[in-house]
């Protein structure tokens, strides 16, 4: 790495500007490995081995949480309609708004029984065929261009152009324009300043936020994806109400698509800005995190070549005399999908969520008063040693049918668990599954 670092290193002495940006990345890469190191992850796998089930954490001097790491503590929460932790999940709804993801009681009963049928097999079957069409375009760029690989970034492109055409129908060409589109430039950017507002507590107060460039870039921004993603949706009613028929003989249906035909039982559909809502935050919870998940599962096939020839030997099998996966084929590729389970086991995509108790509940023998603050921390449970025997190694194996069975449902939640898990779970998934085997067969 050092002769890396000396190449990218300016050679214009002169130059004083890059020379200070230089400066100020290599202290920004020292506090992100110092938080990983002292006070992040580490930290958090360490307070479960000490304390096995739960654990208090302070967030300044007025602000508190008590962080679960355990199946038998996570299952009182999760197992129950535990509503969304307000303060944290406020700072994105200025781009989500008040989708199934925020809203809690009566409302996400509803939401969610609206929202359901746009998950069911028969709808993300014909979405094999987009996920593979997306990876093609990945491939054929890293095969013209191995040089200017960037796995994470080329992958989470390959996650947005699958989700704009499986959520909108939305031709974007993200991973191949050297200038992306405006919605998907607006998406792009949106994630990246919720993230960091997220790491950076400054930034939590939205009068603060908003005075700071990255705020009104941010707002600026949700306008810009907003007003295209209402576009969208009106085209689309629009098109439901003048033909019928026609819309829906469509080769497949998008999340749109089955969104606006959604009744509740007076026969009352969503309106277009609830709609905008959920498809906004499908994007915010799935780009990211599939990249992720896809990301750390190639690095642990390149880690453990035995696993990695499995796979193989498994897709080759599969894909026999066939040009294309099948839907029906994802589910014979159970190596690819134990390596998928442990990588996202070691490395979730999404390591932390957070709960506010709507009543006192007794949890790890203690009895824990309404309003707190719970943060459920799926990397500490994952790595927790009083849960899983040898949690550092990684073993695909973990996850056969026989081992399961053995092992509480919330010992393993990298899409959450419960009534309030993740709707778009299978979707990601098949996703996975299929950028992993293509990859695979290249």
């Amino acid at each position: 790495m050092g002769h890396l670092i000396e190449l990218l290193k300016p050679v214009d002495k002169k130059n004083r500007i890059l020379e200070r940006r230089w400066e100020k990345h290599e202290k920004e890469k020292e506090k992100i490995k110092a938080t990983f190191d002292g006070n992040g992850l580490k930290f958090h796998v360490e307070c479960a081995t000490k304390y096995k089930t739960a654990y208090p954490l302070w967030f300044g001097p007025l602000r508190s949480a008590l962080v679960l790491c355990h199946p038998d503590s996570i299952k009182t929460v999760l197992s129950s309609h535990t509503p969304k932790e307000e303060f944290v999940y406020s700072l994105v709804v200025p781009f989500t708004g008040n989708s199934l993801n925020i809203v809690n009681g009566k409302r996400w009963h509803q939401m969610r029984k609206l929202l359901t049928p746009a998950f069911h097999a028969e709808i993300l079957k014909p979405y094999t065929k987009i996920f593979q069409e997306s990876t093609k375009t990945l491939l054929d760029k890293w095969s013209q261009n191995p040089l200017k690989m960037e796995c994470f970034h080329d992958i989470g492109l390959m996650a947005l152009d699958s989700t704009l055409k499986c959520t909108f129908c939305f031709q974007s060409n993200c991973q191949t324009n050297l200038t992306q589109d405006t919605f998907t430039r607006s998406v792009t950017e949106i994630s990246k300043a919720l993230i960091k507002r997220l790491i950076t507590p400054m930034l939590h107060p939205d009068w603060i936020f908003r005075w700071t460039k990255d705020g009104r870039r941010f707002y600026r921004h949700c306008t810009a994806a907003h007003r295209k993603a209402e576009e969208i949706i009106r085209n689309r009613r629009k098109a439901l109400q003048e033909n019928e028929e026609s819309f829906y003989g469509k080769k497949h249906l998008d999340m749109v698509d089955i969104v606006l035909a959604a009744k509740d039982e007076d026969g009352n559909g969503l309106s277009d800005e609830a709609i905008r809502a959920e498809v906004v935050t499908f994007f915010a919870a799935g780009q990211d995190t599939v990249a992720a998940a896809i990301s750390w599962t190639l690095y642990n096939l390149a880690l453990y070549p035995e696993w990695q020839k499995k796979c193989q030997d498994e897709v080759k099998e599969v894909c026999s005399g066939k040009n294309e996966l099948e839907w029906d084929d994802l589910s014979q590729l159970r190596c690819v999908t134990l390596v998928i389970k442990e990588s996202m086991r070691l490395y979730p995509p999404f390591p932390m969520f957070s709960r506010t108790l709507d009543k006192s509940y007794e949890i790890a023998g203690k009895l824990v008063p309404q309003g707190t603050w719970i943060m459920i921390n799926a990397y500490a449970l994952h790595h927790n040693p009083h849960v899983w025997e040898d949690p550092e190694t990684f073993d695909p194996l973990r996850f056969t049918v026989e081992n399961k069975e053995e092992r509480s449902p919330y010992a393993y939640i990298p899409f959450s668990a419960g009534p309030r898990n993740c709707i778009g779970m299978n979707f990601a998934m098949a996703e996975m599954k299929v950028a992993v085997a293509m990859i695979l067969r290249r």
